[in-house]
């Protein structure tokens, strides 16, 4: 035999060859069958698909069937061997053959391609299942009480019930922004609910135990990317990430974290104003000192309103400063735009109007009085003889129609007295001068209005909309000077002045957009004021003004504001409610909802409420039903998406909107305090899920602590002030 690499002559059986080192191929049955039918032709080739080592003078491959190729039929196929590929299934040859020299045969394929094949297939399937668990949304779960002194955890199905806290206290809830985590907080002092601890609980391991995250807690903030701000009860500032805690700030009075979550302020013990990147190992930045707290601020923080000893500043860039004219008036309106300008608007007492008690009175005596005069005694005397003892002598004497009419001159003069009385008598109408102030043009007044009884504003702070309703002093509604003579005038002031203070005289009414305004007839019935509602997106200001009916219902007119033309039209009369949500209005009439004027449903209490959660299409009614004598509050709640309602649940006594589409909410309570029903509202489906139970744990968006009034973030205030006012806390806002 041959070595199949150098040629070199070698012994039977051999498996290495000891001129070169290579491997020798082991020779096979068939191998052995062909050198035993072909003694002579020891002339030996290999196949160029398989590379098995086959006599030069086969015709095909005895091992995979490749037969010669038919150009090569001349050639010698002792020195070369070439077949087709057969692994193109399209039988498209390749434009180089494959050949082999004789004696050379081709390497063979080992395990070790099969195990790394193996391995590039394990490592695919494991990250497709990474993925497919990475892009399965996390189940969400809620917490609820089922007694005083339990929470539980549901996701969403009956059976699925985890206790997740063995104490009680739990006074909210908040699933974090990958719906992984669910936070929770505990209060530990039953009298002091001020402070709190923050747990955290896996919700795909809800069997895991909770892991308490912060401790004494009075503010915290929940970020979009899942970390956590936090002020404890020694007012020091937290982050808080999933690999790390750093404290930004020992000592703070107040911290504020804006919309766009990208920095932080904070206001320290010596009342000085920072600023912080929100990451970590960021270093602060000093603004302004001498802060009490901040009012407002916009999305990014770049405008704000704050608070110092003598009066408001407008902060703007985080570095101009600016004193605001209004410190000590009042202030009906303040904000900041989209493009970071302050504004406010504000109103100073004006001098006010003097007018005539006289001028309110009808004289109705005046040319009876005109026409007397005072009479002359000769004119109704006459001279009378009269006879004596001692003889005749004259004497004069006074007819009675004398004292008749000077009775009617006394009377007379004491009507001119009265008159200079009323003359004398002056009224004192109020007059408010309002001023509209902007940190880009300044102040500018918008007039002096009498008797300024009604201004409501656009509740955004971010868009500068004020309308306003102002008698006018009307003197051709008269009491009549007859009346006045008869009972006083003490009698007269007080009559007028209570025609005034009811406005029984006409009323002016304006909506403001900025410095600019519009004057709109608000109708007959037109009583005040009830809210404005602006659709920026389409220019429009819908304003809300409530109706005098004699029925005693109430209602009120909707009127619409174009900003393309600043002209005010009427909208729709005697509506219910009235709502703007997402750019459709929505509104109640005779138990009937409409969007955009056209009707979407029927048998609608008269008062609702649209709930809208961000980043969806989807929109809550609630429908307020009427109190039936118990003091259990009652809704009709319904889902309205593309126009059309779907009914969840009626006469529900609470309930918490968890996501966009998880409702939970509780039936069947009889009082303020007594137990219900629990049911879940989730993927268009409802489901009963216990009973009994004490209550839900309250949902919050993304902040729980002392708030302060702002549409553009989260704030903490501890509290601590040096000056002597005082916050008066309502809900959610100062």
């Amino acid at each position: 035999m041959k070595c199949p690499n150098c040629e070199k002559e070698l012994e039977e059986g051999a498996v290495f060859c000891p001129y070169c080192g290579k491997d020798i191929p082991k020779e096979t049955e068939v191998d052995k069958a062909i050198r035993q039918e072909n003694p002579t032709e020891n002339e030996t080739a290999f196949c160029g698909v398989c590379g098995k080592k086959i006599s030069a003078s086969a015709s095909c491959c005895p091992y995979c069937g490749t037969t010669r190729n038919k150009q090569n039929n001349t050639q010698n196929m002792g020195k070369e061997f070439e077949g087709y590929n057969q692994v193109n299934s399209y039988n498209q040859s390749y434009n180089q053959s494959y050949s082999y020299q004789a004696g050379k045969p081709r390497k063979k394929k080992g395990i070790t391609g099969i195990i790394i094949a193996g391995i590039c297939l394990a490592v695919l399937v494991i990250a497709a299942i990474v993925s497919i668990n990475i892009l399965r949304p996390a189940k969400q779960a809620f917490l609820y009480m089922k007694d005083s002194s339990h929470v539980y955890a549901n996701q969403y199905k009956q059976g699925s019930d985890q206790r997740i806290d063995k104490e009680s206290g739990v006074i909210w809830q908040y699933v974090s922004n990958d719906k992984k985590k669910l936070y929770y907080a505990v209060n530990r002092d039953s009298y002091d609910a001020s402070y709190y601890d923050i747990y955290c609980t896996n919700l795909k391991k809800l069997k895991d135990m909770p892991e308490r995250v912060a401790r004494n807690v009075k503010a915290a903030t929940f970020l979009k990317n899942n970390n956590l701000v936090y002020a404890n009860t020694d007012n020091n500032l937290y982050l808080l990430s999933a690999k790390d805690e750093i404290r930004l700030e020992k000592n703070i009075r107040a911290y504020y974290v804006v919309n766009d979550e990208k920095s932080i302020f904070w206001i320290d013990s010596n009342r000085d104003l920072y600023v912080q990147e929100l990451k970590m190992n960021a270093v602060p930045q000093k603004i302004s000192s001498g802060i009490q707290y901040i009012s407002q601020y916009n999305a990014d923080g770049s405008a704000m309103i704050a608070h110092k000893d003598d009066g408001y500043y407008a902060i703007t860039d985080m570095m101009v400063e600016t004193k605001m004219p209004s410190s000590d008036d009042i202030i009906y309106k303040s904000g900041i735009t989209d493009n970071g300008e302050v504004f406010e608007y504000y109103a100073k007492q004006a001098d006010g109007q003097q007018i005539s008690l006289y001028d309110f009175v009808e004289d109705d005596m005046f040319d009876q009085d005109q026409q007397i005069t005072e009479p002359d005694e000769e004119q109704y005397s006459h001279t009378v003889l009269n006879k004596g003892f001692w003889g005749s002598y004259e004497t004069t004497e006074v007819d009675d129609a004398y004292y008749d009419a000077l009775d009617q001159y006394d009377e007379k003069v004491q009507r001119d007295n009265l008159r200079e009385q009323l003359k004398q008598y002056t009224l004192h109408i109020d007059q408010t001068e309002v001023f509209y102030y902007s940190s880009a043009t300044g102040e500018q007044s918008l007039g002096v209005f009498n008797q300024l009884d009604h201004t409501i504003s656009y509740n955004d702070t971010s868009e500068p909309y004020l309308a306003l309703s102002y008698g006018q002093v009307d003197t051709t509604q008269k009491i009549k000077f007859s009346e006045v003579y008869q009972n006083g005038v003490n009698w007269a002031e007080s009559t007028i002045t209570d025609r005034l203070n009811t406005n029984s005289g006409s009323k002016s009414w304006e909506i403001y957009v900025g410095p600019t305004s519009s004057a709109f007839n608000a109708g007959e019935n037109a009583g005040y004021l009830n809210g404005i509602e602006v659709d920026t997106e389409h220019g429009r200001a819908y304003i809300k003004v409530g109706n005098y009916n004699q029925s005693g219902t109430n209602s009120q007119d909707v009127l619409v504001y174009d900003a393309s033309n600043g002209g005010v039209t009427s909208y729709a009369e005697d509506v219910n409610s009235f709502q703007l949500c997402k750019g459709h209005t929505y509104y109640t009439m005779n138990e009937l909802l409409y969007c955009d004027g056209n009707v979407i449903a029927s048998n609608i209490e008269d008062s609702f409420y649209l709930n809208i959660l961000p980043d969806s299409d989807k929109i809550l009614l609630e429908e307020y039903v009427p109190d039936d004598g118990s003091g259990v509050s009652k809704y009709n709640l319904s889902i309205i998406e593309d126009n059309k309602i779907q009914g969840i649940e009626r006469n529900v006594n609470a309930f918490e909107w968890m996501d966009e589409d998880q409702i939970v909410y509780m039936t069947d309570m009889t009082s303020y305090d007594s137990n219900g029903t629990l049911s879940a509202y989730s993927k268009g489906k409802t489901q009963r899920i216990a009973r009994n139970i004490k209550g839900i744990v309250p949902m919050f968006d993304n902040y729980m602590g002392n708030t302060i009034n702002s549409d553009s973030g989260s704030s903490y205030d501890s509290g601590n002030y040096d000056s002597d006012y005082y916050w008066d806390y309502e809900g959610d806002e100062w």
